[in-house]
């Protein structure tokens, strides 16, 4: 069942109780009123009957027969109005017209509880449903008897049956130009989604630019759908570029060493060679072996921090020693490009896991040295800033242009290609820095100048905190 026909389905049904419910209410309402009408009708109508009598003896007599010579009270018919008098034993003393010309009375009934009270009751009379109201007479002190007037229910039931069969005509006639009105009216309520379905029916790849309508013109919330899917498309697409990307990079990172282990061993295999040959061979196989490895375990490590992190351990540690450690590890290769490291320390702790600060600290100073020009010096910071613990590190190298400052994070971004092949980087070192940091819901920030230098700020809580996704 299509959308449109369970809105029209929809708004038709509760439409259709509303109405019915209405017109009951509103059937019984007008009842109601109007049988209270008959019923203040026939009160008023008695008291005035009651002013034309002199009832000081034993029989009534008539002061002013006006009334009594009306239409209504004189002819017979189910609108008629038909008037008694009788006295306290029931007898009757007086009748309308209408009466006489039957010659038939009202039913009596002098019931001693409602002796001398006004009241209604509602009889079958000549086969008919009737109102019969009874006034009681009193004069000079005395109960006299009553003056009864009473009228057909028809006086009343005319009408509500012309309003009921009016009702039961007039509210299937509503309920089905209801129904067309509010299929047309849901139909062009969907004419958008429509549109949008009909762009995502030729929507192949978020990358091909298609993009859903942004119509100014419809309702808030259609805007809102089509600008959802739209960022939608558009961080599928940017996630796509990056994986293709991803892909290309991680391709041609495995297969350089590998196309180079396989070139080493095609010339190494095309003539005998000396034991001294065989073993610098091996040691390049070794090496590129060692860079593929390590290219592999990069990888790994980013797709085991992605979201779920699973159960990260971290406890609060003393920072100073873990860094002075990887300084001293990173000796030799400090030594070799003739720099030297300035190490200026306070007191600071922070809630990490100990093998991935370890890890972070080794990629930051690693790449420091890398790129550091020879003779040049490296500072290390750290202090404490309320809930945070702070890591600065300083080269002296050849910085990294504005443009790339804000990419250098992204998997196999190099700023220079050349270069990076030069030091023997993969492109990965700055990427597990960021997970790492993440994952200890921390934050880092890169300031640099071309040829002056780099600095690299990180910030870790001292306190546990829940790792925030990317």
């Amino acid at each position: 069942m299509s959308l449109r026909l369970k809105l029209t389905l929809l708004y038709t049904t509760l439409l259709a109780i509303l109405v019915v419910g209405f017109a009951v209410v509103h059937y019984y309402v007008v009842r109601w009123a109007i049988t209270d009408e008959m019923n203040t009708q026939l009160s008023v109508k008695a008291g005035e009957f009651a002013q034309t009598l002199n009832w000081t003896q034993s029989q009534p007599s008539i002061t002013n027969d006006f009334l009594w010579n009306q239409l209504e009270y004189n002819t017979v018919s189910d609108f008629s109005l038909m008037v008694q008098v009788i006295d306290f034993k029931g007898a009757v003393l007086m009748r309308s017209g209408n009466l006489v010309q039957t010659g038939q009375s009202l039913p009596v009934e002098t019931d001693g509880a409602s002796t001398f009270r006004q009241h209604i009751d509602i009889i079958t009379y000549d086969g008919q449903p009737f109102y019969l109201l009874y006034l009681p007479y009193q004069s000079e002190g005395a109960f006299r008897g009553w003056i009864q007037i009473g009228a057909f229910e028809k006086r009343i039931t005319s009408f509500l049956s012309w309003l009921k069969n009016w009702m039961i005509y007039s509210v299937p006639f509503g309920l089905l130009m209801s129904v067309l009105i509010g299929f047309y009216l849901t139909r062009q309520a969907l004419r958008p989604i429509d549109q949008i379905l009909k762009v995502a029916e030729q929507i192949q790849t978020p990358q091909a630019g298609l993009r859903f309508p942004v119509l100014e013109k419809e309702a808030v919330e259609i805007r809102m759908i089509s600008e959802t899917l739209n960022n939608l498309l558009d961080r599928l697409s940017d996630s796509f570029r990056k994986i293709s990307d991803f892909t290309a990079d991680a391709s041609h990172e495995l297969l350089t060493p590998l196309t180079a282990m396989i070139g080493n061993t095609d010339v190494i295999l095309r003539r005998q060679r000396t034991v001294a040959e065989y073993e610098e061979t091996l040691r390049k196989l070794r090496s590129e072996s060692q860079r593929l490895m390590d290219t592999v375990k990069s990888l790994l490590f980013l797709a085991r921090s992605e979201p779920p992190y699973g159960n990260l351990q971290r406890k609060l540690v003393d920072l100073g020693p873990i860094i002075q450690e990887e300084i001293d590890n990173l000796a030799p290769q400090i030594y070799s490009s003739n720099l030297t490291v300035s190490y200026q320390t306070s007191p600071i702790e922070a809630f990490v896991n100990d093998h991935l600060f370890r890890q972070l600290i080794q990629n930051l100073i690693s790449n420091a040295v890398k790129y550091s020009n020879p003779g040049g010096t490296i500072q290390v910071f750290t202090e404490a800033d309320q809930n945070w613990s702070v890591i600065r590190i300083i080269d002296q190298g050849i910085g990294i242009p504005k443009e790339a400052i804000n990419r250098v994070f992204d998997r196999f971004y190099r700023v220079d290609n050349s270069r990076q092949r030069a030091t023997g980087g993969s492109g990965l070192g700055l990427s597990i820095v960021k997970r790492i940091v993440d994952l200890h819901n921390g934050t880092i920030r890169i300031n640099s100048e071309e040829q002056v230098g780099t600095e690299v700020i990180i910030r870790l809580p001292v306190r546990p905190t829940e790792p925030q996704p990317r």
